[in-house]
């Protein structure tokens, strides 16, 4: 075993071999692992404009990814812990933790994404999200959330589920939900990302 062998970074390429391969349950587990990894490498107050410190951020992906990958594999009890535990994440950084209102409104999203993971209603989350992310009346101030690790890492996890169901997204339309938008990604959420997820799960689930 090589020294790295046993890190986060080596979970995460196994798991997306895994997904590559079909095998879901397996790549949930590897994604559990690299967003445990990832979560305890970080730092627990995401600072923002300091991208140095990504660690955290990732992990937030890492739950996504596992909570997803549990669902495709057929294995919702394990789906809903694994969001469960995200979900305490996000409101703990939410209630006790993050500073500003742009990641008091990531954490709101975050949420409502792992409802609808689930196959729950997102709830209050997305329009809660909505009322944080209104603020920003200038494309420089999203630019500028957007460009934040946490930020761009919950952008990643939705577009490559997209591409997993197929869900065509032209160029510019990504270019908004993961740079230039806020608003948009929760509205496209809204009215997308249940089809998304749904197109990804058994049906038997």
């Amino acid at each position: 075993m090589s020294e790295r062998d046993d890190d986060w970074s080596s979970h995460r390429g196994k798991a997306r071999q895994r997904v590559s391969d079909g095998e879901f349950a397996a790549a949930g587990d590897y994604f559990t692992l690299a967003a445990y990894g990832a979560a305890a490498e970080g730092e627990i107050t995401i600072p923002p404009l300091e991208a140095h410190q990504t660690d955290s951020a990732y992990s937030l992906n890492y739950y996504l990814q596992s909570t997803l990958c549990y669902r495709r594999a057929g294995l919702p009890q394990r789906a809903r812990n694994r969001g469960s535990q995200l979900v305490h994440v996000a409101e703990d950084l939410r209630d006790s933790v993050v500073k500003y209102d742009a990641q008091r409104g990531l954490m709101e999203e975050i949420i409502g994404d792992v409802n609808v993971i689930l196959g729950d209603a997102p709830g209050e989350h997305y329009d809660r999200a909505l009322d944080y992310y209104s603020e920003f009346t200038e494309v420089f101030d999203m630019v500028k959330w957007q460009a934040e690790p946490e930020f761009e890492q919950v952008a990643n996890f939705f577009l490559e589920a997209c591409d997993a169901a197929g869900h065509d997204i032209s160029r510019g339309e990504k270019t908004k939900l993961r740079v230039e938008d806020l608003e948009y990604r929760i509205t496209y959420k809204q009215a997308h990302f249940r089809d998304v997820v749904d197109s990804l799960v058994p049906e038997s689930d």
